[in-house]
């Protein structure tokens, strides 16, 4: 089915321009009815091949396509349950991708478990953030901040 990609491309060259200009083509209906005559898994390594920057989110529909949202979804946290395996001995350290900001449901929990004002500490490492997040870690640990 994908035989005749080469020359459909050059054919039909301004359609597929276009759709390859698209800020979102895995989203649109691919030009000479590709989109129907493949399948999605195809449709996928075609998108990688002409548009590589669209790969995450082109994988992300065909496995929510295929398998449903459910696995694509990040998993919500229950912070008070975090908090009950960590310990003196194992801090929790959260390693967040883009968008995610778990500080106000963290200064929940602290407020519940009483550890407000002065004891709750949170430091947002970036660039030259990394002095002070050590001694944030040293200060709090010697004087039972969280």
């Amino acid at each position: 089915k994908l035989a005749s990609i080469c020359e459909d491309i050059k054919g039909s060259g301004e359609e597929w321009r276009e759709w390859y200009d698209d800020e979102t083509p895995e989203a649109k209906e691919m030009p000479n009815g590709y989109t129907d005559k493949i399948d999605v898994f195809k449709q996928v390594l075609l998108i990688r091949c002409l548009r590589p920057d669209r790969m995450i989110t082109a994988t992300k529909m065909m496995i929510s396509a295929k398998l449903g949202d459910y696995y694509v979804q990040p998993p919500s946290l229950v912070y008070d349950k975090i908090f009950e395996k960590s310990n003196e001995k194992m801090p929790i350290v959260f390693i967040l991708s883009p968008g995610a900001d778990p500080q106000s449901d963290v200064a929940k929990l602290g407020d519940v478990l009483g550890f407000t004002g002065t004891k709750f500490k949170f430091v947002s490492l970036g660039q030259g953030m990394g002095g002070i997040a050590q001694q944030s870690i040293e200060t709090g640990y010697q004087r039972g901040h969280w």
